[in-house]
């Protein structure tokens, strides 16, 4: 889309569509599963309220009234099963809608039409709430100095200053360099 970078976001805005054919498909494969399977409850339902009624008539012996039983009880959870996976795709199918997970403002975007994309792959790089996270290698010696909520100043190369706070200081340091981040 052209004139996507930089364009301000707000919470829950669709980002992107990813193809949704497969999905769909397994969605009315799985809507037609538990249409069969209430068919086949309310088959074991109707034999299994006969076979309650007979009860104790010598109609029909005591193994084919549990059976019958038996079967309602098998197909109320087969129904559940099915449904449970109905569920499962109606997820997958709302994961195709790529949402603004915040306020923000889009920095990049790797997202390409037609791409090929995993499960974790990063689309878009959202600056959320129009802040800006720096982290920032800091000495092991000068971690007791630092703290969260300490107020922190970066000089940018055009002069300007940017005033910020440490939200976090790594629990880790690095042996290979001996120093830790700390996130402004």
């Amino acid at each position: 889309e052209a004139g996507f970078r930089g364009a301000a976001r707000d919470l829950g805005e669709v980002l992107a569509h990813l193809s949704q054919d497969a999905v769909l498909a397994d969605l009315h494969k799985q809507e037609a599963a538990v249409a069969k399977a209430a068919a086949d409850l309310a088959k074991a339902k109707t034999d299994a309220d006969r076979a309650r009624k007979v009860t104790g008539t010598g109609a029909l012996s005591e193994q084919q009234i549990n059976e019958y039983i038996i079967t309602e009880q098998t197909a109320e959870s087969s129904l559940a099963s099915e449904q449970a996976a109905l569920e499962s795709e109606k997820i997958k199918l709302d994961q195709t809608v790529i949402r603004a997970v915040d306020d923000g403002l889009i920095s990049s975007r790797s997202a390409t039409l037609g791409a090929v994309v995993s499960s974790g792959t990063e689309l878009f790089t959202l600056i959320r709430q129009q802040r800006v996270e720096w982290q920032a290698e800091v000495a092991a010696r000068d971690l007791a100095s630092v703290h969260a909520g300490l107020g922190a100043h970066i000089d940018v190369p055009n002069g300007t200053r940017i005033d910020g706070k440490v939200r976090l200081v790594s629990p880790t340091v690095d042996t290979d360099t001996g120093r830790s981040i700390i996130y402004v």
